[in-house]
C-alpha cells in the first residue's frame, strides 16, 4: 500500500475535500456540492441535473463547471464540454487538470495542434504530469516529429518510473 494513502480514512478525505471546496467560506455551499459529487457514484445521470441546478445557482463554480464537462465528455458531447471546461478554466486561473481533459477533448474534437498548446501548458505548469507526456509524444509522432517524440517518450518513461518507485 503506498506510504499517501495509508492512515487516510475516509472521512480524512471527505473532510479535507470539503475544506477545498469552501465557496466564500460558505461551508453549507460545500457540504452541498460534496454531497452532489458524491452522487455521482449512484447515478450518472442524476448528477448531471445535480450539477445543472448549481450551475444555475453558481455559475461560476470551476470544479462544477469541471465535472460538467467531463459529462457531456462522457456522453460524446465533445463541442458542449469544451464550453464548460473552457469557462472552468478562465474562472480557475488555467488549473492544469481541468486544461489537461480540456487538451484530451480537443484531441476527440480532432484539433491536435491546439491539443498540444494546451499539454505544453500543462507540463509547463507541472512538469511532472506524466500522462500529459504520453499524449505529447503521440502527438508529435503523429506529426511525423519522431525525435522530438522519442525525447518526450523517455521523460515519461523516467517519470512513471520515479511514480512507481514512490508508490512501493
Amino acid at each position: 500500500m503506498s506510504k499517501y494513502i495509508e492512515g487516510n480514512s475516509m472521512e480524512n478525505i471527505r473532510n479535507n475535500k470539503l475544506k477545498n471546496l469552501k465557496n466564500d467560506n460558505n461551508v453549507e455551499f460545500a457540504k452541498n456540492l460534496m454531497k452532489t459529487f458524491e452522487s455521482a457514484y449512484e447515478s450518472i445521470d442524476e448528477f448531471d441535473k445535480n450539477l445543472s441546478k448549481i450551475l444555475e445557482a453558481h455559475p461560476n463554480h470551476p470544479m462544477a463547471n469541471f465535472f460538467k464537462g467531463f459529462i457531456q465528455a462522457l456522453h460524446g458531447n465533445f463541442e458542449k464540454s469544451l464550453e464548460f471546461f473552457n469557462r472552468g478554466l478562465k474562472i480557475s486561473d488555467g488549473n492544469p487538470i481541468i486544461k489537461f481533459v480540456r487538451a484530451i477533448t480537443k484531441l476527440y474534437l480532432n484539433k491536435p495542434e491546439e491539443c498540444l498548446k494546451d499539454l505544453e501548458d500543462v507540463v509547463k505548469a507541472n512538469p511532472k504530469f506524466a500522462f500529459a507526456y504520453g499524449f505529447i509524444g503521440g502527438i508529435l509522432e503523429d506529426f511525423g516529429k519522431y525525435e522530438d517524440a522519442l525525447k518526450v517518450y523517455k521523460k515519461w518513461q523516467k517519470l512513471l518510473q520515479i511514480h512507481m518507485l514512490i508508490t512501493r
